[in-house]
């Protein structure tokens, strides 16, 4: 092939609609608050174990325009000061 293209995966909980936005907004700070612990039983909770919020960030960035944002990520991440503005209509409704 004459080009290739990468694109960012981050790798997440994606959760639907079923799954209540307290619920998600809760599991969410839970992760962060054990992190450190749940890093070492599973690597791959490091990534988030630097900076959790801004690993959010940049998954939402890479896929906001491609699938809608569940609303306790959105509370979250407002929370967090990470969420913007202009993705406010990408928050997935029921």
């Amino acid at each position: 092939v004459e080009k290739i293209v990468l694109l960012p995966f981050y790798y997440g909980f994606h959760v639907g609609l079923e799954v209540p936005e307290e619920d998600v907004y809760r599991m969410l700070t839970i992760i962060e608050k054990n992190v450190a612990q749940l890093a070492k039983s599973d690597p791959a909770f490091s990534q988030i174990a630097k900076n959790m919020p801004a690993m959010q960030r940049a998954g939402v960035a890479s896929s906001v325009n491609f699938v809608p944002v569940h609303p306790g990520l959105a509370k979250y991440m407002r929370e967090k000061g990470v969420w913007d503005a202009k993705w406010d209509s990408r928050i997935a409704k029921k």
